[in-house]
């Protein structure tokens, strides 16, 4: 995964989705994200750490976009609301940790 480039990202799902790439510390996985979600005190994200995100991608389309981040590891995360009870994706669990080289 390059630090920076262009990325194309599909939507094969039924609801709309966004990509949001989060910069987090260093030792972070993506349970301290799902800890951190559920109430819990540790914090995975770096404060004022780089992000970089997408528009809304409609369910059927492709979004290709460009993005230049520092090397680390980022959160990759969806905050777009559930169609069934508006909760967050990404605290439904759509979330990963990755590393940019």
């Amino acid at each position: 995964n390059p630090a920076s480039g262009w990325m194309s990202t599909t939507n094969e799902a039924k609801e709309p989705h966004f990509i949001d790439l989060e910069q987090v510390k260093k030792h972070a996985k993506n349970s301290d994200i799902t800890a951190a979600f559920n109430g819990g005190k540790k914090n995975p994200f770096v404060a004022h750490g780089a992000h970089a995100d997408t528009g809304v991608i409609s369910p059927g389309h492709r979004f290709v976009w460009a993005y230049d981040l520092k090397k680390a590891k980022y959160g990759v995360l969806c905050f777009w609301p559930s169609k069934d009870d508006g909760m967050p994706h990404a605290v439904m669990g759509m979330h990963i940790v990755t590393k940019l080289h």
